[in-house]
């Protein structure tokens, strides 16, 4: 058995809805995610599927920590995300990825995935704004892509 890469350890997010005006009170409480127990080890991909309101996209930003998790842990590689600081969730934040499913629908050119791939390595720091085109290139010849796509790039 492969080590896992993240597990889920009965995740819930509940959000508490509000009644009043001036008043407000706890009046019910939403069930978004209530119970979620998963493991996905090295090289497995995971697609959620459901339908419309069902938690999927609530459950993808509890991973992320985007929404903080009522109850329950989220490891990554053996640290527990929902203890995580700031800086740590940054740096997990560079190995997690949600892919919404109209995302997969939209035609991109490849230039255009490249530039995404440009801004990523500057929110994520993984190298200063003057050596994003190296890095780029150097991540296009990873995967075989041709050089000519480059010349389009300005991160």
């Amino acid at each position: 058995m492969l080590e896992p890469i993240l597990e889920l350890k009965n995740v819930k997010t509940h959000f508490a809805v509000q009644r009043g005006f001036l008043r407000t009170r706890a009046a019910d409480t939403v069930k978004a995610v209530d119970g979620v127990s998963m493991t996905i080890e090295r090289g497995e991909v995971m697609g959620i599927v459901g339908e419309s309101g069902c938690g999927k996209s609530t459950l993808a930003r509890t991973i992320l920590q985007l929404v903080r998790a009522t109850e329950g842990a989220i490891v990554l590689e053996g640290r527990n995300l929902s203890a995580a600081t700031a800086a740590e969730m940054m740096t997990a934040r560079q190995q997690l990825q949600m892919v919404f499913s109209g995302s997969l629908c939209i035609p991109e050119s490849t230039h255009d995935r490249l530039r995404y791939a440009g801004r990523a390595m500057l929110v994520h720091r993984v190298c200063p704004p003057d050596a994003v085109p190296a890095e780029v290139a150097a991540l296009m010849r990873r995967v075989g892509l041709a050089p000519r796509y480059l010349q389009k790039i300005s991160a």
